[in-house]
Parts: C-alpha cells; sequence; structure tokens
C-alpha cells in the first residue's frame, strides 16, 4: 500500500494536501478531522428490541453488515448479502457460529469434503481453527447473524494453511 492508498474498506484521505507541487503550512493547514466515533450497536442499553425488518430498513440494499451487540466476551454480527459476494477464506482461533435468518449459503469448510448447505432457519458451526469460506447462493440477498468472541477477526496466517477451494465464489453446488 502506498502513503496515498487507504487500507481496503476506508475513505482514502491521505495524501491529498501538498500536491501538484504546493504544501500547505502550518498556519493554513486544516486541522485533521475528528475521528468517527462507531456506531453503537443496534442492540444496547437504550434499544433492547429490535426486528430483522427494522435492521433492513435501516441499512438499506445489501451488502452491509451492522453489529447487533457487543460486550467484552460476545459479538454478535447482522451480514446482509447479495448471491455471488465474495467473502475470504480465514479461521479464527476461537469458535464461530451463525444463525441463518433468510436466503440459501454454503460453507467450505477444512476437513469437510463438500460444502455444507443452509437455509433460513439453520444454525452451522465452524471449529476453531478450521479454514472456511462463505458462499450466498441462490438469487435473493441472504441474512447470517454471526456469533463471535469479542475481537477475534478473521486470520489468514496459519502455518499449514489448506489449499483455497477451488470451486469461487457461488460456483457451489
Amino acid at each position: 500500500m502506498t502513503a496515498t492508498q487507504a487500507p481496503q474498506g476506508t475513505q482514502g484521505t491521505q495524501g491529498t494536501q501538498g500536491t501538484q507541487g504546493t504544501q500547505a503550512s502550518p498556519q493554513s493547514a486544516a486541522p485533521p478531522a475528528p475521528a468517527k466515533t462507531p456506531r453503537p450497536p443496534v442492540l444496547n442499553i437504550e434499544h433492547i428490541k429490535t426486528s430483522i425488518e427494522e435492521i433492513k430498513a435501516e441499512g438499506g440494499a445489501p451488502p452491509w453488515n451492522r453489529v447487533l451487540v457487543r460486550n467484552d466476551r460476545l459479538t454478535a454480527t447482522f451480514i446482509y448479502q447479495l448471491p455471488g459476494t465474495k467473502n475470504d477464506h480465514h479461521y479464527h482461533v476461537e469458535d464461530e457460529w451463525w444463525y441463518i435468518a433468510e436466503g440459501e449459503l454454503a460453507w467450505e469448510m477444512e476437513h469437510h469434503p463438500e460444502p455444507v448447505h443452509v437455509t433460513a432457519g439453520d444454525f452451522i458451526f465452524a471449529p476453531a481453527n478450521h479454514y472456511h469460506l462463505i458462499h450466498v447462493l441462490g438469487d435473493k440477498p441472504a441474512i447470517r447473524i454471526g456469533f463471535s468472541y469479542t475481537g477475534e477477526g478473521h486470520r489468514h496466517n496459519r502455518q499449514d494453511p489448506p489449499e483455497p477451494p477451488v470451486r469461487g465464489h457461488g460456483n457451489v453446488t
């Protein structure tokens, strides 16, 4: 990544001052923009009830995700994706699991030779340290609620990673 590129998923604003051979002086430089405050989880002490329809209406057209609940131990995330949305092949050092609220998905899971297909009403579990890749199938968006340990992000650096799945996004049968 160069100095003028922002990390994926962020707005790139770095490196825009002082272009075209001009430099902003300390007196004329605009103060840095204040850091954005993260959105609070959907459910919190002031908002203790919601519905899938309310969350969808607030979020608009997919793809997007939103934290439903977060505390020092658990994070629940509402994930709304279109068929063919690209997800990354990754693992976690802690278990992760999902509830499927709408749509059709498939998980390619390490140590499982065939994709695991799920539809609305199903639960699926990814054991700790197992690579997995999630596919949104069919012709409608899918909603899954992911449950994970707070702070446990996607990992890609295991010493003995399996080969990435060869089926590709949305090409699971």
